[in-house]
């Protein structure tokens, strides 16, 4: 799973990107700011 965050400034892609398993919990930052338990979208994966 991965986690795109902090655009760059031309919106053309992102600075940061977090990879981690499904059933890790992923730290989403702000402005969303909470924590998301991955083994609930396992299901979305293709």
């Amino acid at each position: 799973m991965l986690v795109h965050s902090d655009p760059d400034q031309q919106g053309a892609r992102y600075r940061d990107v977090h990879t981690s398993r499904f059933g890790e919990t992923v730290t989403l930052p702000e402005p969303v700011g909470t924590e998301l338990d991955t083994e609930t979208v396992k299901h979305c994966a293709r």
